[in-house]
């Protein structure tokens, strides 16, 4: 079997090389384990942001943004409810008045940033006063999208954490995934706002 193409890819000291008819190539390499660590936690984390970005699009797009009206609970409950029976018999109030304070809360600082035409549509549009029913899909698909985007916080984190062997070899990749950490925080932080 001809290995030749894969002579800028990895040296032979470095490499197994398993075949398949000669038609598939796989190199693993001989590197050391914060090398494999480091990229199985990246992998798994770039591609969990991408479910999450889907999810979210789901979440946009049913319109179950507010499927879950508290924070970080759903409806004062760690598990979502999955009937309007398990609710206070009040919940249509207390689930309106709590999107009419969070609308409010971003009206106000839209205007202090200066975006008091966009503020004003948000104070008067109607939707936000009327009384929602309740929906279970919507409220699991909400509560989901928490659940994916604190499990994705948790796997920044460690790929931060395994970023760290790699201060003294290649300093701009701590850097990276502990930005990346820290701005995984930040939206966190603004998406309980």
């Amino acid at each position: 079997m001809d290995f030749s193409g894969f002579h800028g890819f990895c040296s032979r000291k470095q490499f197994v090389c398993l075949g398949l008819r000669g038609v598939l190539a796989i190199c693993i390499m001989n590197e050391p384990g914060f090398v494999r660590r480091f990229r199985f936690w990246s992998v798994l984390t770039v591609i969990s942001i991408y479910l999450l970005i889907l999810v979210g699009g789901v979440v946009r797009a049913t319109g179950s943004g507010m499927g879950c009206p508290d924070w970080p609970k759903c409806f004062g409950q760690w598990v979502p409810p999955t009937e309007a029976s398990q609710l206070p018999a009040n919940y249509k109030q207390v689930y309106t008045a709590q999107r009419v304070a969070k609308n409010q809360k971003l009206a106000r600082t839209l205007a202090s940033l200066g975006f008091r035409q966009v503020a004003g549509e948000i104070f008067a549009h109607p939707t936000q006063y009327i009384e929602t029913e309740f929906n279970a899909v919507k409220t699991w698909i909400e509560y989901l999208n928490r659940l994916l985007g604190a499990l994705i916080g948790i796997f920044v984190f460690v790929t931060a954490v395994v970023a760290l062997p790699y201060w003294r070899r290649d300093r701009p990749v701590v850097w990276l995934a502990v930005g990346a950490w820290v701005l995984t925080g930040f939206q966190g932080g603004w998406g309980r706002w």
